[in-house]
């Protein structure tokens, strides 16, 4: 599976991370937790030598460099416990599970416990399946109700015909707008489908990851030659005008 920079690269809470990503964010972590160890050596070095030279007051330099130090761990420790409490979410827990990476000796024990176990499959409370492949049932689940033709039996007269309300699901679209029938539901269109889903009653910032993400996968459709390049362009203007 290919992991899309957006689910990795992001500090929020929300929504739900699969365990290659979450593998990923822990590897970035690491490489943040390198540059912290750099700054500690070598800030310390070089606000010394300006001291030397005369140029800064000390008291100056012991706050800019207990500031630039203090805001970077400070990242580098929201970037964790965000892909902690999205992992979490995954495996049907909730963030507040994340606490335990307070307690001395567990937060190793944590880490590698929830990067382990398999998320949980289909939607959960906490969003959609980041693995998952959409089908008919879960791309297409508005429904829009028309009047059945009116029924008439022998027995009945004018005033006691009836209509009988019965419900037909929306048939699926093209990229150029087309109708489908349900069976004939595209990959782009699961897409798109997908993304309105997981979009409804999220803040803005979510819904622009989800947007993105469903552009890239868009992308791998175009690569594989299952959709063509103005195809593309057309699902990516229908994506980004989701609201």
């Amino acid at each position: 599976m290919t992991v899309s920079i957006n689910e990795v690269l992001t500090l929020s809470f929300k929504g739900r991370v699969s365990r290659e990503a979450y593998w990923c964010a822990l590897a970035v972590f690491v490489g943040l937790s390198v540059v912290s160890m750099l700054l500690l050596n070598f800030l310390p070095t070089a606000f010394d030598k300006l001291l030397i030279d005369g140029r800064w007051a000390e008291g100056v330099l012991s706050a800019v460099n207990t500031t630039i130090i203090g805001l970077f761990m400070l990242f580098q420790t929201v970037f964790l416990v965000a892909a902690v409490v999205r992992r979490l979410h995954d495996i049907s827990y909730s963030g507040v599970a994340a606490l335990f990476l307070l307690i001395p000796g567990v937060q190793l024990l944590l880490l590698l416990l929830i990067g382990a176990f398999p998320g949980k499959k289909g939607l959960n409370r906490f969003g959609p399946d980041p693995l998952a492949i959409m089908t008919i049932a879960s791309a297409a689940p508005y429904a829009r109700v028309r009047p059945a033709p009116v029924r008439e039996t022998p027995q009945a007269s004018e005033s006691e015909v009836c209509e009988v309300p019965e419900q037909e699901v929306l048939p699926a679209v093209d990229a150029e707008g087309n109708e489908r029938e349900a069976g004939e539901l595209t990959e782009a269109g699961a897409i798109l489908a997908e993304a309105r889903l997981a979009m409804k009653g999220e803040a803005m910032t979510v819904k622009m990851q989800v947007k993105m993400k469903a552009v890239n996968k868009l992308q791998k459709l175009m690569k594989a030659g299952k959709i063509s390049e103005s195809e593309f362009r057309l699902w990516q203007r229908r994506v980004m005008q989701l609201s």
